[in-house]
């Protein structure tokens, strides 16, 4: 992570990409209250939206960003294996569980 966010604040967000309920309100939410500040992400500082769904990726990022539009243009949407979104998830303080499969919840809401 290091890298991504060089000397800039980071905006981290935990996210599910491809969920139905409440993830995309805070990822939309985000979008909306960036557009209405003077603070340009990417310019004076950097978004980060990472998955916590170790089987979504680029597919399901590149959904998302064309889903939030030109406001989330410079975010970072990462996408990863259990391994790394569990320490990363750790190392914020995250503590979530999984009652349904993601696929399972996602085919449970169509």
């Amino acid at each position: 992570m290091r890298p991504l966010i060089g000397d800039q604040p980071l905006v981290l967000v935990m996210s599910w990409f491809d969920c139905p309920n409440l993830c995309p309100m805070v990822l939309d939410g985000l979008a909306r209250s960036a557009a209405r500040v003077d603070f340009m992400p990417g310019r004076d500082y950097r978004v980060a939206a990472v998955s916590i769904a170790p089987d979504e990726g680029p597919a399901q990022a590149r959904a998302l960003r064309a889903g939030l539009g030109d406001g989330a243009g410079s975010w970072a949407l990462l996408t990863g294996s259990s391994g790394p979104i569990d320490r990363l998830a750790e190392a914020v303080g995250l503590r979530s569980a999984w009652l349904l499969s993601p696929a399972d919840a996602a085919a449970e809401s169509r």
